[in-house]
């Protein structure tokens, strides 16, 4: 799903800090480059038919084309985002050594660990522009600086985290059961893909990192949590089966182990 992230005009670009909630995401891309360096905690993210396992320090880089997803976020995760809009990239991006950043699929590894002292640089700055908000004009060009420097790091790290590629089996199954989330049977996915299913299910955990239950689950919680703030007044047991949990049970305990929380802890906590 192609997105536009930054859609008002005097904005150049964007940052935030992106913390665990329990949520899951959608596959997606935007018009925008976007570049995250993880603060602390794990996650993975699937870009196009690869897996990269993101650790405290790592630097990955999203290009337009690139359509990507987080999943498997530890209770800690943290990670800064950064976003920038393609006419101030183009403005910035002059010299052959920053030029790659103009392209909308790059084939080289876009992903590395930087050293601890050079992310906690990088880390320290991007936290002063989060303190900038209310000052458009510094903050346009904090984040245009931001990007190059980052961009140097990037290029300076020689820590390139392996790629783990998927295989068309798994990227089949994650994309059907991101976009069907009622998808309950795994035998006839598995006969679908021409595979048993516990070669399915084995294969899906060793390239995801996370099983075809959790995997799905992850992606039910993230729309039970829409519904929750879209429709308050509905009740927890109409949206737990609106989700594809066979009862309010299954949805508290999945919920509570995603987030901390039950979800009328987490209602009254976070909605109300």
């Amino acid at each position: 799903m192609r997105e536009t992230i930054i859609n008002d005009t005097k904005v150049r670009a964007a940052v935030w800090l992106h913390k665990f909630s329990g949520q899951s995401h959608r596959p997606h891309n935007h018009d925008e480059l976007e570049v995250n360096l993880v603060t602390q905690g794990y996650a993975t993210y699937l870009v196009d038919d690869q897996v990269f396992e993101l650790f405290e320090g790592t630097l990955i880089w999203l290009y337009p084309e690139q359509t990507h997803v987080l999943f498997g976020q530890s209770k800690d995760f943290e990670m800064l985002i950064l976003v920038i809009r393609p006419e101030e990239l183009q403005n910035i991006c002059q010299s052959s050594d920053t030029i790659h950043l103009l392209q909308a699929r790059p084939t080289n590894p876009f992903c590395k660990r930087l050293a601890p002292p050079s992310a906690r640089i990088h880390v320290e700055f991007c936290h002063r522009l989060l303190l900038l908000k209310d000052a458009r004009d510094l903050l346009n060009a904090g984040l245009a600086y931001a990007v190059l420097l980052l961009w140097k790091a990037f290029q300076d790290a020689d820590r390139i985290l392996p790629i783990n590629r998927l295989s068309p089996i798994v990227q089949k199954a994650a994309q059907t059961i991101s976009e069907d989330l009622d998808y309950e049977s795994l035998a006839l996915m598995a006969k679908r893909l021409g595979v048993s299913p516990t070669r399915l299910g084995v294969i899906f955990r060793k390239q995801i990192g996370i099983t075809m239950v959790e995997f799905k689950n992850q992606h039910r919680i993230n729309r039970s949590l829409t519904m929750m703030s879209a429709e308050p007044e509905r009740t927890l047991l109409s949206i737990a089966l609106d989700c594809g949990f066979g009862s309010y049970t299954q949805f508290y305990r999945v919920f509570k182990s995603l987030l901390g929380v039950g979800p009328e802890q987490f209602r009254i906590r976070e909605l109300d």
